[in-house]
């Protein structure tokens, strides 16, 4: 058979052997069958922590090789066997977008980045040169500029351009939609339905944001306790995205005139690099602000000049009395990347570490993370990760949170839990909230005043009504 079969596929990590995580002896996978034909586009989706991303690391390699997976069961590409094969060997039919872009990116250019895959696989240099100048303009991506200058989501688009650019018979993706403006995203969907329908290429995305991708999947595969619970076409998907998130959440208002932050004028940026210019803000205690704008447009720069990490180059940042002492303690910011924030051998030592003891309970509680307190960080998935900062943070009771895409590996359960959550720090603490986000359920349920930035400047400052303008502004979709 040509393309992808899985038979009987077992599959559980060294750390899980000496204490089970399940009644499956720690298994992550137990028994999946699964085959999958050239031209078809799968999506695999289910709630966070059930084996999406363990999936395709056994297609690719990553499970056994850098892992040391014990894998039982059979993976055939192409009707060969691949359990045995090194990476290198399996690179050259499939291309990968893992979640972490930093551990994917290995160079200091953008157009070197893109050349790097190509190297590797023994292209020839006249064709590299080719490939590079095509897909950096698909990805629209400058090839010649400086990879540490780029927020991570125009990251995000020289990875892509870099896995593109290899032109395998197989693409694996996991979330990559998650730190790309909407626009953006459309473009890589696009491009990916063109490869599947015009070249009868396999292209297997793990992503939650179904919403974005529901026009060009062919498949949904929907696991659930390491099992394959649904296999569904397009028109069974969008019935079960809408059964799952539609409706749940309803945010309360808050209103208050005590402003904690004024910004007058201020140039934002680094060194040399201006990334805003002329910001004129002031944010008020019970704010539930959303930060909204394309990859590039400054609002991780704007989060960080909030909580002081970067100092503006002109104008001034005000910060109200009670800011002033203790700065860190008062505002928490959780990175794009939860892995920058995780440090101790369990997740309940993380919180010994930022928060008073008698709250660890309460706060695993009302964040649903109970079940990972003896966890190591680094044997959860991204999205157990991500909530796990957000819930250690917000457990130090700041007067402020900013979040910087805290929706990233959210199923549509957390998702739902996550809001709610802040929604009741929200209310009953006075706590502001200050999220960056490229996702319309998080903007949808939290928008109740919205910043949208737009080449360098505020473009406008309103209300929930934003949130439709300018999703509709960057897509065809109807939000």
């Amino acid at each position: 058979m040509r393309g992808i079969e899985i038979e009987d596929l077992w599959v559980k990590y060294p750390l899980h052997n000496e204490q089970a995580i399940d009644k499956n002896n720690g298994y992550i996978l137990k028994g999946i069958n699964l085959k999958i034909s050239p031209g078809e586009f799968v999506v695999i989706s289910g709630f966070t922590g059930v084996g999406k991303t363990t999936l395709i690391s056994c297609l690719n390699g990553v499970a056994k090789n850098y892992y040391n997976a014990q894998i039982n069961g059979n993976i055939f590409i192409n009707g060969k066997k691949i359990n045995s094969l090194k990476i290198g060997t399996i690179s050259q039919k499939i291309g990968t977008i893992l979640q972490d872009i930093e551990a994917q990116v290995f160079n200091l250019r953008v157009e070197d980045e893109i050349a790097f895959g190509c190297e590797n696989l023994g292209i020839q240099p006249k064709k590299i040169e080719d490939r590079v100048q095509k897909y950096s303009k698909i990805l629209q991506v400058d090839p010649k500029a400086e990879i540490e200058k780029l927020s991570l989501g125009q990251k995000q688009r020289v990875l892509t351009a870099s896995v593109f650019a290899m032109e395998q018979d197989i693409v694996l993706l996991d979330e990559p939609l998650a730190n790309l403006d909407i626009n953006t995203a459309k473009i890589i969907l696009e491009y990916l339905s063109k490869l599947v329908r015009e070249h009868n290429k396999i292209v297997v995305i793990i992503e939650h944001r179904i919403d974005l991708i529901l026009p060009y999947l062919t498949r949904l595969i929907w696991l659930e306790n390491g099992i394959i619970k649904d296999d569904l076409n397009q028109e069974e998907a969008l019935n079960k995205y809408y059964q799952f998130f539609e409706g749940k959440f309803s945010p309360k208002k808050n209103y208050s005139t005590d402003i904690l932050f004024r910004l007058k004028e201020c140039n934002l940026g680094y060194k040399n690099n201006l990334v805003l210019e002329d910001i004129n803000l002031e944010i008020y205690k019970n704010d539930k602000l959303i930060i909204l704008g394309n990859n590039g447009s400054g609002k991780t720069t704007l989060l960080k000049s909030l909580c002081g990490l970067i100092k503006q180059q002109k104008g001034e940042i005000w910060r109200h009395p009670e800011l002033r002492r203790n700065r860190f303690q008062k505002i928490a910011y959780i990175y794009q990347n939860p892995n920058y924030q995780l440090f101790q051998d369990s997740i309940y030592k993380e919180f010994e570490f930022q928060s008073k003891k008698n709250i660890i309970d309460k706060y695993l509680n009302l964040f649903g993370i109970s079940h990972l307190r003896n966890r190591h960080p680094f044997t959860l998935s991204e999205g157990e990760k991500r909530l796990a900062t957000i819930a250690i943070m917000a457990s130090m009771e700041p007067k402020i949170l900013l979040l910087d895409e805290p929706t990233i590996g959210q199923d549509s359960k957390n998702l739902t839990k996550l809001l709610e959550s802040l929604e009741k720090i929200n209310h009953k603490k006075g706590t502001s909230i200050i999220i960056v986000t490229h996702d319309i359920r998080c903007a949808r349920s939290l928008g109740k005043r919205v910043i949208w930035l737009k080449n360098g400047k505020i473009y406008k400052d309103g209300n929930e009504s934003l949130v439709k303008e300018y999703f509709k502004s960057n897509s065809n979709i109807d939000n």
